[in-house]
């Protein structure tokens, strides 16, 4: 081996061995473009899945009864006359999630622990405008009320990625939407579906 070939034989596993530990910035993340509009995303994407499955490798993670301390499903017990969307699979996992400083963060989903959180969204927000299951239009007119179907959102809390690459850290992820509810306003009041 020439003397020139050695040397950039080493200088190259100097680079290596640095980029395997040195910290990684993730402060830059961007969501991934199908999800460019919303504050999750189930699309895996440019995910480091290999940094990860190490980081909880490392910590010794494991999965208590299929799900992490906080309760990941909402329940209702009323009929809700507001129709709800819900993915195909509601046991897909979710990738990445908008943290509450506008962060994207890539939330932990490994072999040995996974994160999975039932969603559902409204079909049609805003005014009830017909009569629907327990909603009489006419009668609620008469009392000076209207019916809207609003979204509802939580905040989740996630095991995600360190912006900097060399740990796992909970955040609460922003606007995570979990039902969609029926409420009722005095006519004349605006109402923004999103939050009423």
């Amino acid at each position: 081996m020439s003397p020139n070939a050695a040397v950039l034989f080493y200088i190259l596993g100097i680079i290596i061995a640095l980029s395997c530990c040195s910290p990684r910035n993730f402060k830059s993340v961007k969501m991934h473009p199908k999800c460019a509009s919303k504050t999750f995303c189930f699309e895996r994407g440019n995910y480091p899945a290999q940094l990860i499955e190490d980081l909880v490798n490392k910590a010794n993670l494991t999965q208590i009864d299929g799900d992490i301390p906080e309760h990941r499903q909402t329940s209702h017990s009323i009929v809700d006359p507001c129709e709800t969307s819900r993915p195909a699979n509601n046991t897909i996992p979710i990738y990445q999630v908008i943290d509450l400083h506008n962060n994207v963060r890539y939330v932990v989903q490994a072999t040995r622990f996974k994160q999975i959180i039932h969603l559902a969204w409204c079909k049609n927000k805003g005014e009830i405008t017909r009569n629907r299951a327990y909603v009489n239009v006419s009668q609620l007119e008469a009392l000076n009320y209207k019916a809207y179907c609003c979204q509802s959102y939580t905040n989740y809390r996630f095991l995600v990625l360190s912006l900097d690459g060399t740990r796992l850290e909970s955040v609460k992820a922003r606007r995570i939407p979990v039902s969609c509810r029926c409420k009722m306003h005095p006519i004349g009041e605006v109402i923004n579906p999103d939050y009423c």
